[in-house]
């Protein structure tokens, strides 16, 4: 007999598989919500509503999930008790996830367990049916926050279609640092654009990855996109980077690095907006340690997306799991950076796994190994 299987989505931003046709297909659906009180009008939150699902043979979707992070800044403390995704036209709440109490003061970030996995094999069509529209009409919904101190949901916003893209820089030193001193590094920007029912962007941010390596250990300045390609033109947005200090090694990276960019703030969300149709126009600067020695410049350059449709499948393992049936759909993607010869320079991966296990089972990684799939090759790179 077949083990009950259990659905759940695995969703990683990495660094840096052989594309395939399957029956089932793999993606991952950002919709954010961004959250506001009347009671606090300068406090805000952030529903990260990240949609991993799989598509069946006809292109329709027969399983999903939805993992929640929140970032949040506020005026107030307040004990988070549940969040909600309501219906637009009536109010109607679809999904409800109620963890235990988190305590929210100032700014950070929480992860908020989800209780919803759906499936159409197992009979969930009323729920499947709402992920559906979640996914393919995300503005038709609104999030709101129920805490202790407002049961009914003191913060609520509309939910936003948002895109991704990434853009890198590799940033040079001065060139008259001797070379054993000079500092080598490779910055990314992952931009985020949340858009509404017309299409219109409402809502942005920048997810800042950075790898570096100095000779020593030195505490970071500053992480500035610019106008211009030279690295001295004005500074549009930044990073909260400044007084991080780095690995004592000086060699390591840097990533969860996020900044909200609002229609309101015109000059910082054109900048966005501009990023992402001619990233050849700016560029990305990193202070760090005494100046100039810490400092790097670079171009910031556009990304070529490439996706890889792949089927894990426990008949793979080497020694195979006993009595697993289990397979998971699973979509790799990746943006790159190419050298003027087309060989690759630098990529950032985005990776989503639908998880269908016989049992409860705690991931720790997921490996890219060198061979055939039934073979324990060598690790190329781990992520997750």
């Amino acid at each position: 007999m077949v083990p009950k299987k259990s659905w759940m989505g695995l969703v990683s931003l990495a660094w840096v598989a052989v594309p395939g046709l399957f029956a089932q297909t793999a993606d991952v659906a950002f919709r954010w919500a961004y959250l506001r009180s009347p009671t606090q009008p300068e406090s805000w939150v952030v529903a990260d509503l990240r949609a991993p699902f799989v598509r069946d043979a006809s292109g329709a979707i027969d399983s999903g999930g939805v993992v929640t992070r929140l970032r949040y800044s506020l005026r107030d403390e307040m004990t988070l008790t549940a969040v909600r995704v309501h219906r637009a036209s009536d109010g109607a709440v679809i999904f409800q996830s109620q963890p235990p109490p988190i305590t929210m003061r100032g700014r950070g970030a929480a992860v908020v367990p989800w209780d919803y996995a759906m499936h159409a094999g197992r009979g969930d069509r009323a729920a499947l049916e709402a992920f559906r529209r979640l996914v393919e009409d995300p503005p038709s919904h609104f999030v709101s926050l129920a805490t202790r101190e407002q049961p009914e949901g003191g913060f609520r916003g509309q939910v936003l279609n948002v895109e991704y893209s990434a853009v890198i820089s590799l940033p040079t030193a001065d060139p008259a640092i001797p070379a054993e001193r000079r500092p080598k590094g490779v910055l990314v920007g992952g931009l985020f654009v949340g858009r509404d029912a017309s299409a219109k962007p409402a809502y942005g941010e920048i997810l800042w990855q950075v790898h570096y390596r100095y000779p020593a250990q030195v505490t970071f300045a500053g992480l500035h996109i610019r106008y211009g390609a030279v690295g001295d033109g004005p500074i549009l947005i930044s990073a909260p980077l400044a007084g991080v200090a780095s690995d004592p090694s000086g060699a390591g990276y840097l990533g969860l690095l996020w900044t909200q960019i609002l229609p309101e703030n015109d000059v910082a969300f054109r900048a966005l907006l501009e990023l992402r149709r001619a990233p050849g126009d700016f560029s990305m600067t990193l202070h760090a340690g005494t100046q100039p020695e810490g400092t790097l410049r670079g171009r910031l350059r556009p990304t070529e997306r490439i996706n890889f449709q792949l089927q894990f499948s426990a008949r793979n393992v080497v020694p195979p799991p006993p009595n697993w049936e289990a397979s998971s759909p699973s979509s790799a993607t990746f943006f790159v950076l190419r050298r003027e010869d087309g060989s690759v320079a630098a990529a950032n991966l985005l990776a989503t796994t639908s998880l269908r296990f016989p049992e409860p089972v705690k991931v720790l990684r997921n490996d890219i190994r060198r061979g055939d799939a039934a073979t324990n090759g060598p690790d190329l790179m781990r992520y997750g």
